[in-house]
Formats: structure tokens, sequence, C-alpha cells
């Protein structure tokens, strides 16, 4: 079953769990496609390909990127059409424990309204990278406010796990060499007595001696 895996990112993180989630797929003998939903729109891909897809997007307050959510409203109804699974990412990481666990309880509306448009298998969060650099001047103030850290939160994992359960729940592609294997039949091993294997009719030589009954001389 080929699978698409498309993706908005605005510093990377997205496009790395794109490409992570793509080579668990793979390695579970699935072809996939991974394509970037920032370019010009004749550009995005075309589902009829595919059997299955993945959308994910960078989260910005609250909502999806722009030409993330534009795919899902405008390609709703040949997404609902087959398996879609969705994950976001943002930097709920980062967040304080206390304020982490409410960003996990909580679901944003236009998230919400995303997934209502095609009733995915699964809707993940994962947590990405965030740099200083990122935000803006007011942003870097209230990161350091509510008592956030900057860093790395891509958890490989995570990744790993989620893939495998897309993957459980597609349909198996044979692996190059098939969906089994026929080992070699080996010849059989040497007689320490002398004695080979039966020969055509019956007869066995032992010896060099042959216990066939002798023909009729004439």
């Amino acid at each position: 079953m080929t699978v698409l895996i498309c993706y908005a990112t605005e510093h990377g993180s997205t496009r790395e769990i794109a490409g992570r989630l793509a080579e668990r797929l793979r390695e579970a003998h699935h072809p996939v496609d991974v394509r970037s939903l920032s370019g010009q729109e004749e550009d995005r891909p075309d589902l009829t390909r595919y059997e299955a897809c993945v959308v994910g997007s960078a989260v910005h307050d609250g909502a999806w990127l722009t030409p993330a959510a534009a795919f899902v409203r405008d390609r709703h109804t040949d997404l609902a059409a087959r398996p879609v699974w969705m994950f976001s990412v943002g930097m709920t990481a980062a967040l304080p424990r206390l304020l982490r666990g409410l960003a996990d309880r909580g679901e944003q509306r236009p998230l919400v309204e995303l997934q209502q448009l095609v009733r995915p298998r699964d809707h993940h969060r994962f947590s990405g990278t965030i740099r200083p650099q990122h935000l803006s001047r007011t942003g870097r103030i209230l990161f350091r406010l509510l008592g956030c850290r900057y860093g790395s939160y891509v958890n490989g994992a995570e990744i790993a796990l989620w893939a495998d359960s897309i993957a459980a729940a597609l349909p198996r592609t044979p692996g190059p060499t098939g969906p089994s294997r026929v080992r070699p039949t080996r010849p059989p091993a040497p007689d320490p007595l002398g004695t080979v294997p039966p020969a055509p009719g019956g007869a066995t030589v032992e010896s060099g001696r042959s216990s066939q009954p002798p023909l009729p001389e004439g």
C-alpha cells in the first residue's frame, strides 16, 4: 500500500518527523512518498496515486500552518475516502510540568475542525525543536516568564511507536523476497557404512554390490 506523507514546516522539526515516519514505514515494506505542502498549489501531491495519507504541520497560535490547513480543507473529500492520520508539532515538551499537563488535555478548536473534516484514524501531537530565534522578542520574554526551556524535543522512540501503529493498520506489502522463503534442499549426508540412497526400482547398492535380483540370462 503506497503511503503519502505530506507536511508544512516552519523551522524544520515537522520535516524531520515526517522523514523519520517515512523511514519506519519503509522498514515495514510500505512504499512511501514524502512531500512538502509549502510550494505552489499546482505542486500539491495527487492523492489518487496513494492508498493512505499522513498529514502533518507545525502549530502556531493554536492552528496549523496555512498550506497544510488549506490542503486539508480543499482535499477533505479525497482524504476522507482513504485511511488518514494527522500529526501536529508544537512545543508542549518545553513547557513546565503544570502547563504541559494542561496543554496535553486541551485541543485547539482549529485542529478539531480539521479533524472533523477528514475523520483521521488518529491525531498525534509531537514536540519539536524550539530556539530563541524562532520567537519574536515578545515571544522570548513570555517564554522565559512561563519557565519554558529551549532545546530539541524530537523523540525518536515516540515517532517510531506511532509509525508502527500506522504500519499495523495498513495491509502488509510483501518484501523483495516475497512472504516466505524456500530453503534449498541439501544432499543427503554420506553413510559411514557406504550405503547410498535407493536406486530406481527399489535396488540398493552397498559397498559396490547390488542387492537387486539377477536378471535371467539369455
